[in-house]
């Protein structure tokens, strides 16, 4: 009798693909939860914003350390669960190609500076806290053409994208009109000057070459009768 052939079973194997990404997006998920149905605002409202200046509604104070953690956490914040979600879905879709690219120390290294960037600038010129990963989605949008560019193509759809992203911050209302929408734009703009000092090409080509070396004593011959 034949033997039955053997279905070959298909293995998934789970990779968490953009770690810094990803990271951000379930921290920002699980303090909005936390916020919402425990808590029930106050972190919101006490913690994820940003200070401000002088005579602003939550002014910075050199001798509070909660002024100086407000200039990160504030881009957790989710006051307005439309804009905060919608920021969520942009890091997710933008981050990981960003982090593949670049390396997660540079993405993460982005990050950290769009959000002190635009938090200072926040403190030292609005009067109103600002909340919210704006800054960082600008940075990945930026990082987006920036890419495209190096392939010597204007996409128009990153171009479009970077037009709605734009007219999003006027149109969402912030209270501190255009002064806090130039904030979140320069913030994004810093962080994302370190694309310049990243060299994605040689990295991935040394990560092409450790995937295509194979050990001679793995080699086989597969023949046929």
């Amino acid at each position: 009798m034949a033997k039955k052939r053997s279905k070959s079973k298909v293995k998934y194997k789970f990779s968490y693909d953009a770690p810094v990404s990803l990271t951000f997006v379930l921290l920002g998920a699980l303090l909005f939860l936390l916020d919402t149905f425990l808590l029930k605002g106050k972190l919101n409202a006490q913690y994820l914003l940003s200070p401000t200046a002088g005579a602003g509604s939550l002014p910075f104070d050199f001798k509070n350390i909660f002024s100086y953690l407000r200039l990160i956490l504030y881009v957790f914040g989710g006051s307005e669960p439309f804009i905060f979600l919608s920021n969520l879905i942009f890091i997710v879709l933008l981050g990981p190609e960003m982090e593949n690219r670049y390396g997660s120390i540079v993405i993460g290294l982005m990050i950290f500076v769009s959000t002190v960037v635009s938090g200072v600038l926040s403190a030292c010129f609005c009067n109103f806290s600002a909340f919210g990963a704006s800054p960082i989605v600008f940075m990945l949008i930026i990082l987006d053409i920036l890419m495209h560019l190096t392939k010597k193509t204007i996409s128009a759809s990153a171009v479009f994208l970077i037009c709605l992203f734009t007219a999003s911050q006027f149109f969402t209302g912030s209270k501190n009109g255009i002064v806090g929408v130039l904030i979140t734009l320069a913030g994004g703009l810093c962080g994302s000057l370190f694309a310049f000092m990243a060299s994605p090409k040689t990295r991935a080509a040394k990560k092409q070459q450790k995937v295509d070396v194979v050990p001679d004593d793995d080699a086989t011959i597969v023949g046929t009768l």
